[in-house]
Order: C-alpha cells, then structure tokens, then sequence
C-alpha cells in the first residue's frame, strides 16, 4: 500500500514580510506598473535579503496585460473581401 501524503504547510519566506508593501504600492501605481527591478531596490533598502527571481514570481499574477484581449467575430465568407 502507497503512504499517503499530505500537502506541505506554506513556509514563510524571507519576501513575506514585505508583500504587504510590494500589493500597496503595485495598487497605487495603477494603471502603470512599476518594475520588479525598483521594487527590489526598495524592499532592499527596508532590509529584504532575498532576490529577484522569488519578487518577481509573487508579483506576476498582479501584472495587468498592455493590450486590451483581442475580441473576436465571425462574419458570412467574403464579407470582410468587400468594402461596403
């Protein structure tokens, strides 16, 4: 018989104490967005000892997209050849 598993509990990670920080200030810049590379910088300077690969994982789910999602229709065959 397989033993069973259990899901891990989340460990906290040395990026946690600043999420709060990194959400404030991603809403604030809203509709713009603000580069992981600045927002490094200044969780470093609040004494963030991790690194970028593991900031930018946690922000990516907040990144709005730049183009507005293509919308699509069909139209009878030929219509769109002809200029009405």
């Amino acid at each position: 018989m397989l033993p069973a598993y259990t899901p891990r509990p989340n460990r906290p990670t040395k990026l946690c104490p600043y999420k709060p920080y990194i959400l404030e200030r991603i809403e604030a810049a809203k509709p713009h967005w603000i580069p992981a590379t600045v927002l490094l910088r200044e969780v470093k300077e609040q004494g963030y000892e991790g690194g970028l690969t593991r900031l930018r994982s946690f922000i990516f789910p907040y990144k709005q997209a730049k183009y507005d999602p293509v919308v699509r229709f069909e139209t009878e065959p030929s219509v769109q050849m002809h200029d009405y």
